[in-house]
């Protein structure tokens, strides 16, 4: 296995702070907590409230599942990721979630279990609430959450001597539920020399709608040529071999 500092970082977990807000009043779009964090998007990437929530939605799925699937498929562990297990620093310049409780014996199958939890018990009552608060579109969110969690699988598959280990791990989770099906493409790309695990979006995260200088395509967005698609796919894997070089 080879890591990097700060793709290890992203999957570390965190113990919830004490005064961290629980995060089961995301759920409610009336809510305080709900308010202050998009108002903390929508002002630093100048963007519209369904952009903000859409954004927000990304980076959210990432710091809440990556974890979750890291203790699952390194470790074997069970880390609960409902609503009432999970706390958010509000006070965090950046998006920090913590943990009521640390992983815990298995079993932790991620299609049986990991995944209905972090769907069913936690995203999919935020994106709910996401809806009613903002109008933002129902595929542009959970396609937000489908490569929030496709990233999580790419990234745990890097620090893998094969990094596309989890290819088919990844298809087929992101395939089980109707909620993400479709919503990413799950294959294989070659760097180096090398079988790598490449993620495209099918439905955009809409960050091309901020307001400069933030607006941008991402590397995995549909809108986005495949030819730049695949520059920065293998720009990206290059870049992480250099990381760890000397670790594979």
């Amino acid at each position: 296995m080879s890591t990097s500092p700060q793709v290890e970082a992203r999957f570390a977990v965190e113990a919830a702070g004490a005064g961290w807000t629980p995060t089961h009043a995301l759920a409610d779009p009336t809510s305080a907590a709900l308010t202050d964090l998009l108002t903390t998007w929508r002002t630093t990437r100048l963007a519209s409230d369904a952009v903000a929530a859409s954004l927000m939605l990304l980076e959210y799925t990432r710091v809440l599942a990556w974890p979750v699937l890291a203790c699952a498929l390194r470790h074997g562990t069970w880390l609960d990721p409902a609503l009432d297990h999970v706390r958010l620093d509000g006070g965090a310049p950046r998006l920090r979630l913590g943990f009521a409780r640390g992983p815990q014996p298995g079993p932790a199958d991620v299609a049986d279990r990991v995944l209905p939890a972090l769907l069913d018990r936690h995203l999919d009552p935020l994106v709910a609430a996401l809806r009613a608060r903002t109008r933002a579109g129902r595929r542009t969110l959970w396609s937000d959450v489908a490569a929030g969690i496709a990233g999580g699988y790419l990234a745990l598959s890097w620090t893998r001597t094969d990094p596309a280990h989890y290819v088919d791990a990844a298809r087929a989770a992101l395939s089980a539920d109707p909620r993400l099906h479709g919503l990413v493409d799950v294959m294989v790309g070659v760097q180096g020399g090398a079988r790598w695990m490449r993620v495209v979006r099918r439905g955009c995260c809409l960050a091309f709608r901020c307001g400069p200088p933030h607006a941008h395509f991402c590397g995995t967005c549909p809108l986005a040529d495949e030819a730049v698609r695949q520059e920065r796919f293998e720009n990206a894997a290059a870049h992480y071999r250099e990381l760890t070089a000397g670790q594979r």
